[in-house]
């Protein structure tokens, strides 16, 4: 052991040295860790001490896959180096450092077979992606990959993970990959079928069970090489000594507090806010961790409040924080995990790249937290944090400005789609500016700043593209149910497409929002409530989100309440124009007309929104202020020639003047043109005059609305 570790030294110093580190290090760790036989053996006792290395190769040797690949947590003793040491020190560490990775290897490949078998295509596709990692310079292990999400379906995922070795193949070695594996791409690509065969297409992984362990005597030496290394042992013991999370991270709330740029003037003001709330979704993918949403994070981007005031406010348990700063081509990012009621930083790292690895960079971010607060992660979980591939720099740009762009709705959204399409022009692969752009969509079409027909159906083939690319998204399983219910109304598929998404990320506070307002069509209003208070907890400063609650309250029934939640939402933000058009209609419903009138004026850029124009129109006909209420239907026309102008709106106008013909007329087309305003048809109030009437009772059963 001297001679590893001290080889210039005679034996006599030598001793003295190991003796001196002993001292040391049992300081360090206590007594009755370090233990020794005489002065010739020295070992640990593994009752006290435990070492995941030899527990990685106990578990996989016991054919316990998962808990294997729970131990393994990157390359043995990485970026370990011991001065001055004897070369067979650093060849040890490697040699083992290749056996533990080809176990791991073994390990995610036999849960991959597993899951696969069961039928659970996304697990099985996460745990191969995650055993080709292991090796990600074999082409053997590619080919494996290609023919395996080939067999599963995902035909994208294995052109995906082609392009890329491609790709990189290219740059660093100026070769192309193997004609073997250039054939085997192009029958994926050509969807010929290719018949999956186990460990066919390259070398032969042998069973986690068969592979080699090491010898005793290296077991040994993990001991030896800790006592050379004196520092780089006690991190690495403090790291893996207890793997259990500091609180029940199923009943914890974690905070990303707004990422501090330190690039200067000459960075926009989009790229921290664009890592921050990319962060936040990482985290809160697979339901892992119940984290925060960005709309309340973002009201902590100045931090007037120091951290331990933020996390008593949000009822934090723990905080993550960091900077980013972007230097030419080169990003710079650090991070950190604050426990709150301790106030002591149990994590923290920096990380460094290109522009193309900064999503990369806050993936892994959100691996580590989640890993330290979690523990374990299940497969789900490492699906939806599995290591972003490199992009091209300008393609990620774009994107993180779409987002900035989305975040300001309005007529802001055609330029956030512009930029997600120069995106996509730029990388064809790039799943989250096709999800973007669905969201995007989704809100045009919603917001009625286009048509229906023009809106929704794009909303639904970009968030279907989106999911064709990484299945492991929430967002657009969101966006698909958004679409169902308001275009296709097509409430079953819809209930599935919400459920889907929430399954997904549980603290996506949209998702359980728009969830609620779909339940509240069906007439499920407990359970609509129960899922807009969920979004308020996950996003408690979030204007809309609470507004939608009060909305969801009036469609319920119950006014006072509504009234309520809609001025507490205010008293919040007391521009956030949507609330007082939907107080307003709070007002109408409780007969306060002139009380409504007011809220209606004081919509700002809303005043012209068709659903704000019709509203005070019906007010106006309710009054008998006909030139009032004949002025609004001109106004809409005027509007549409510009303009979508949904049916639904002329119609409410038309019923309040009793021009009941004419409002049928209007409905009818709006049937034609599928404005999603008709999900509404049971629960506004403003349709009583005509309920009763069968050629209304026709209509709500044309749309297949339920009782």
């Amino acid at each position: 052991m001297v001679a590893l570790f001290w080889p210039e030294l005679d034996e006599e110093h030598a001793r003295g040295s190991l003796r001196q580190a002993l001292r040391f290090l049992r300081r360090s760790l206590g007594e009755g860790i370090i233990v020794s036989r005489g002065e010739e053996e020295i070992g640990v006792d593994r009752g006290v001490l435990r070492c995941d290395a030899t527990a990685f190769v106990e578990a996989c040797e016991g054919a316990r896959h998962a808990e294997a690949l729970d131990l393994y947590q990157g390359a043995f003793l990485d970026g370990f180096f011991v001065s001055e040491a004897a070369p067979e020190l650093e060849r040890w560490v490697e040699e083992e450092r290749i056996a533990l990775r080809r176990r791991a290897a073994a390990s995610a490949w036999a849960l991959a077979d597993g899951y696969r078998v069961a039928g659970d295509r996304a697990d099985a596709a996460a745990l191969a992606r995650r055993a080709a990692g292991f090796a990600s310079e074999d082409e053997g292990e590619l080919a494996h990959l290609i023919a395996f999400l080939d067999d599963l379906g995902d035909r994208s995922g294995a052109i995906g993970a082609y392009d890329e070795f491609a790709r990189r193949l290219k740059q660093e070695y100026d070769v192309l990959p193997a004609p073997e594996t250039q054939a085997l791409i192009q029958s994926v690509r050509h969807r010929t079928a290719v018949g999956f065969q186990t460990r066919a297409a390259g070398p032969s992984v042998a069973p986690a069970e068969t592979v080699a362990g090491p010898a005793p005597r290296a077991r040994r030496t993990l001991v030896y090489l800790a006592i050379g290394g004196v520092v780089a042992l006690i991190g690495y013991l403090a790291a893996f000594a207890n793997r259990r999370p500091p609180f029940d991270p199923e009943r914890a709330t974690v905070v990303v507090l707004p990422l501090e740029d330190l690039s200067g003037d000459s960075t926009p003001s989009y790229l921290a806010s664009g890592v921050t709330e990319q962060l936040i979704t990482d985290l809160a993918q697979g339901g892992a961790l119940r984290v925060i949403n960005r709309r309340t994070m973002m009201a902590y981007r100045d931090r007037a409040k120091t951290v331990q005031e933020i996390a008593r406010t949000l009822h934090a348990d723990a905080v993550v924080s960091g900077t980013v700063q972007r230097l030419g081509d080169t990003v710079y990012m650090t991070a950190q995990l604050v426990l709150a009621k301790q106030d002591r930083t149990i994590w923290a790292q920096s990380y460094e790249g290109t522009r193309g690895d900064l999503l990369r960079m806050q993936r892994e971010v959100a691996r580590a937290v989640t890993r330290r607060l979690w523990g374990a992660l299940t497969p789900t979980q490492q699906a939806g944090l599995a290591s972003a591939r490199p992009l091209d720099p300008e393609a990620l740009d774009l994107y993180i400005q779409g987002r900035y762009w989305w975040n300001k709705r309005g007529p802001a959204l055609l330029k956030s789609i512009q930029l997600f399409t120069r995106a996509l022009d730029l990388d064809a692969m790039f799943a989250l500016a096709y999800s973007g752009m669905a969201d995007a969509y989704v809100q045009l079409g919603y917001g009625s700043l286009l048509s229906p027909g023009d809106a929704f159906p794009k909303a639904e083939a970009a968030a279907l593209h989106a999911l064709q690319l990484d299945s492991t998204l929430a967002e657009p399983h969101a966006t698909l149910g958004f679409v169902r219910m308001y275009y296709y109304w097509d409430w079953a598929g819809a209930d599935q497409e919400f459920q889907h998404a929430l399954a997904l990320n549980p603290s996506y506070a949209t998702g359980h929002e728009w969830y609620g307002l779909f339940l509240t069509a069906m007439g499920r209003y407990d359970e609509a409530l129960a899922h807009e208070r969920r979004a308020q907890d996950l996003d408690p400063l979030s204007p809309s989100i609470a507004c939608t609650t009060g909305w969801v309250l009036h469609y319920s029934g119950r006014q006072d309440d509504a009234e309520r939640e809609l001025q507490v939402a205010l008293r919040m933000d007391s521009t956030f124009t949507l609330g007082h058009l939907y107080l307003g209609r709070v007002y109408q419903a409780k007969g306060q007309m002139d009380s409504a009138l007011s809220q209606y004026a004081t919509t700002g850029p809303l005043r012209n929104w068709v659903p704000t124009v019709a509203a005070e129109g019906y007010v106006y006909g309710v009054l008998g202020r006909r030139r009032e209420a004949q002025a609004a239907l001109v106004r809409m026309d005027s509007l549409s020639r510009r303009q979508y102008v949904t049916a639904y709106a002329v119609a409410l106008v038309h019923t309040a003047l009793g021009q009941r013909d004419s409002a049928f007329a209007w409905l009818a087309r709006g049937v034609r043109e599928r404005t999603h305003w008709l999900v509404w048809l049971n629960r506004d109030l403003r349709w009583a005059p005509l309920r009763a009437n069968p050629r209304f009772q026709a209509l709500v059963h044309e749309v297949g609305l339920p009782p």
